[in-house]
């Protein structure tokens, strides 16, 4: 892909895999007419089908895929898993050239050789204090030994740096994806659910990222999924000087299931907690919330609850139970 935008000079870039399939021959014309109604944007996606080999698993990941048409909605939804397939799109020629700055014009598909390839990703200004330095140094090495696919660390770059993509919605999808047993999206190491955390805790946490400069972390789910994202999270260069709290919860099939203290953004320490079960020791885990207790993240310093929940059916459960759930600023979902 590289080699091919070298020898491009269109003010717009698509690619395509050659055993996927543009599902209409309007394909390009609906997209070039939407994109051309939003200047804003800096790319353009559409809906997608499977043909071939079909899963129900692959199924409800399609279906989640179509459910994100707002550049909003594709944006909040990239740390559960890429909200588009990246050949599906049609980019502005300057969004593409932006993302590849970040790895001197090349897409990445694996590990860099070396921390020095990397260039800074973010859109902030970087700072000149030596502390800070060292730590975006640590920042970028890390950063080159991961293994990451090029669809993830496009998306995950894209939006990183600021840029708007939106779909062609409606009930026609405009892209055919191949399925077959054998596919690299099912059999591929470095798309482990273990390489693809890792890669998206980079994100979250490098600068710029939505828990840069937390001082608190708070990790909600159940299992080896809590404890995973928890580790991971404490691994980064970034992490270690971040609170991470681990809270064992799922929300209950009618609402019943308290959302422990711990996983408050924060507590008004005059009002006392629920008393622990007699001969008991309280831990977070256990703390209900009180009917006093309230969210006030600014006495508390930055602090984000991360959501990592594989099942879209489970994340708009806690959606309906939490009230003061605020996507991207207090609160993330992962997967």
């Amino acid at each position: 892909m590289t080699l091919a935008l070298q020898h491009a000079r269109a003010s717009l870039i698509a690619q395509m895999e050659s055993d996927d399939e543009r599902a209409s021959p309007e394909a390009f014309a609906l997209m070039l007419a939407l994109l051309e109604a939003h200047p804003e944007w800096d790319g353009v996606s559409c809906l997608i089908e499977l043909i071939g080999w079909e899963r129900p698993g692959m199924q409800a990941y399609a279906a989640w895929q179509n459910s994100l048409c707002t550049p909003a909605q594709m944006a909040s939804g990239r740390f559960i898993e890429i909200p588009a397939l990246h050949q599906t799109a049609i980019f502005r020629r300057a969004a593409v050239d932006a993302v590849l700055a970040t790895t001197r014009g090349a897409y990445r598909d694996g590990p860099l050789e070396s921390a020095s390839a990397l260039e800074s990703a973010s859109p902030q200004e970087t700072s000149a204090s030596a502390a800070e330095a060292q730590l975006e140094d640590s920042e970028a090495a890390h950063s080159a030994q991961l293994d990451t696919p090029v669809d993830l660390w496009w998306w995950l770059t894209f939006f990183h740096i600021g840029g708007r993509c939106g779909k062609v919605s409606g009930d026609e999808p405009l892209f055919g994806w191949r399925q077959h047993p054998r596919q690299h999206t099912r059999t591929h190491g470095r798309l482990s659910i273990g390489n693809l955390r890792r890669i998206k805790v980079h994100f979250l946490l490098c600068h710029g990222g939505p828990l840069d400069g937390c001082k608190r972390v708070v990790v909600i789910s159940v299992g080896t999924t809590l404890s995973g994202w928890a580790a991971d999270l404490r691994a980064h260069p970034n992490g270690r000087a971040i609170d991470v709290v681990e809270v064992a919860w799922v929300p209950g099939k009618k609402g019943n299931a308290p959302l422990p203290l711990a996983a408050r953004l924060c507590i008004d320490s005059s009002i006392p907690a629920p008393a622990a079960p007699a001969g008991s020791k309280r831990t977070r885990h256990e703390d209900d919330v009180g009917d006093g207790a309230h969210s006030d993240s600014g006495a508390c310093g930055k602090v984000v609850r991360v959501w990592a929940f594989g099942r879209e059916e489970i994340r708009r459960k806690v959606k309906e139970q939490v009230r003061d759930i605020d996507e991207m600023v207090t609160d993330v979902f992962v997967a």
